[in-house]
């Protein structure tokens, strides 16, 4: 590694800089410098030895500011959470004064939940071995899978045969899914032939929604 002339750590610095100028300021003829290189030197050096510990007490004075500052903060605000919280369980608390104190005002939960009144809408794969699997949307969210608030789940009707039934009467429950995808297995007896599928939400009191447009496939082999 080449040795360097002027470090840049500014203590090394400090040290290397006093060394050379002890020595040039002692013989500079005998270094090959003027009466004017001196001259500047000797001004730098009394400028860099002005502003170096200047520079190292601010630094100190900074660490130390800022260690009570962070501590200050933690004490600060240990209480001010801590008299949040005391507001929070006050009884009677008006919004008003919360938002006066920068506090969230708590959204009031809901004691029941209405029928859903969007509908599933379905995408089929089909699948080896008589499978379909069915991927279940919102209409109202088509491009994701989590169901509407208001929904426990879906339910899945179903009827294979020549042709649609003609009202949800003529179709058998199947189940009542949870989470999408939901893999319906059918009898091997089935392969080939149309299969119909008609779903639609449900809430966790058994309140459905609005029937789905009808699903319809053949039942792969």
């Amino acid at each position: 590694m080449a040795f360097p002339m002027v470090p840049e750590n500014d203590d090394a610095f400090d040290t290397r800089a006093d060394q050379f100028f002890t020595a040039v300021n002692a013989n500079p003829a005998g270094y090959g410098l003027t009466a004017a290189d001196i001259t500047a030197l000797t001004a730098a050096r009394t400028a860099w030895k002005a502003s170096h510990p200047a520079q190292v007490a601010a630094q100190l004075a900074a660490e130390t500011a800022t260690t009570k500052k962070n501590g200050d903060k933690t004490a600060f605000g240990n209480l001010v959470r801590g008299g949040m919280k005391k507001v929070k369980g006050t009884v009677g608390i008006s919004p008003a004064l919360l938002t006066g104190a920068g506090m969230r005002v708590p959204v009031a939960a809901k004691t029941s939940l209405d029928a859903p009144s969007t509908r599933p809408l379905a995408h089929l794969d089909l699948k080896p071995n008589s499978t379909i699997v069915l991927h279940v949307v919102d209409e109202a969210t088509p491009k994701r899978t989590a169901k509407p608030v208001n929904a426990h789940g879906w339910e899945i009707w179903t009827a294979v045969g020549a042709a649609p039934p003609a009202s949800p009467a003529g179709y058998a429950f199947l189940t009542l899914a949870t989470r999408t995808p939901y893999t319906d297995v059918h009898p091997v007896a089935d392969a080939g032939k149309n299969v119909y599928y008609l779903l639609r939400w449900q809430n966790h009191k058994g309140q459905t929604g609005p029937w789905s447009d009808v699903v319809t496939t053949k039942v792969p082999g």
